[in-house]
């Protein structure tokens, strides 16, 4: 007798005389089996639709209504049978849509849609943490705080909740809370830590504490070494060292990778004029009411202030 007669002798025949009672057994304890393949289908196909969306449709009017008409898709589909699956599948699509309406500046909608979010799976870390941003792009401090701290509640490593709120504390000036966010969010390792570790050294720079701001900002640097915007501010830090040729190198680094950073502009000119080179500070003085033009960031007064001073000390040397 051959292998294949074995086998069907082994596991066919003694099925085939089993009992028609146990076969319908049998064969109905596979349907779950196939709903479940079925259900897993419907949700690679939504997916696959939710991902298409970016890519196949240019305005954002247009993506918003695609993700409605997905989300309620998802929301009627009876092939969806297991509820925890259904759901994150519908969170997975309101996400995409909270984010039209971020980039959009449709805040109000973004919050009611992560509203949504949370209604949908009130355990959810990340469905707080999106809110807390979204009110924290609407200036609302107190009740991003509020998600944050929920956010934090639910994940304890929720490193982008403790990036988020060490900038609230910085802005309202609660610089030790925002010292220990910051170190926090640097302990995960975030791919954004150049970031932080520059805005912690923007801290410790408030706070005096320069040569702690000065490691910060070196070590900002070798995570990004490009940041214009990092160097500027090692510049000033240098400045209160009063390290100038520091600085000023500084400043000129940061102007080689964006030449129209009025800030760096204006540093530059405050160092030109600790070094007595009143002309080349007059000059970026003038470039900053000239690339200021509308004077959108309040620069005219004090610049037309520091021209008329530094002429005066020009004449005199």
């Amino acid at each position: 007798m051959t292998r294949q007669h074995t086998i069907l002798q082994k596991y066919i025949i003694p099925f085939i005389l089993l009992s028609p009672a146990i076969i319908f057994l049998f064969i109905t304890a596979c349907k779950p089996f196939d709903k479940e393949i079925k259900q897993d289908q419907h949700i690679a196909a939504f997916r696959l639709q939710l991902s298409r969306v970016q890519d196949s449709i240019d305005d954002i009017s247009g993506r918003v209504v695609a993700y409605q008409t997905i989300i309620g898709q998802i929301a009627k589909d009876k092939g969806l049978i297991a509820e925890r699956k259904k759901n994150n599948l519908l969170i997975e699509g309101n996400v995409y849509l909270c984010n039209e309406y971020l980039i959009s500046g449709g805040y109000d909608k973004a919050i009611d849609v992560s509203n949504e979010i949370l209604r949908i799976d009130s355990t959810l870390a990340k469905g707080y943490y999106k809110r807390g941003s979204i009110y924290q792009l609407m200036n609302n401090d107190s009740l991003a705080l509020l998600d944050y701290a929920k956010t934090l509640e639910l994940n304890p490593d929720y490193t982008d909740a403790f990036y988020n709120r060490g900038i609230i504390y910085q802005d309202a000036g609660s610089y030790e809370l925002a010292l220990k966010d910051y170190t926090r969010a640097i302990k995960k390792e975030p791919l954004y830590i150049g970031d932080a570790y520059n805005n912690r050294g923007n801290v410790y720079l408030a706070t005096n504490e320069v040569e702690k701001a000065l490691a910060d900002y070196d070590k900002a640097l070798e995570y990004d070494s490009t940041n214009a915007k990092i160097y500027c501010n090692r510049a000033w830090a240098h400045y209160m060292c009063d390290d100038f040729d520091k600085a000023l190198s500084d400043c000129n680094k940061a102007l080689s990778l964006d030449s129209l950073n009025i800030n760096a502009i204006t540093k530059r000119a405050s160092i030109y004029e600790k070094k007595e080179q009143y002309a080349e500070a007059i000059k970026d003085y003038k470039n900053v009411i000239k690339l200021d033009s509308l004077d959108a960031y309040n620069t005219h007064a004090d610049s037309r202030k520091s021209i008329t001073r530094l002429k005066a000390l020009k004449s005199k040397g």
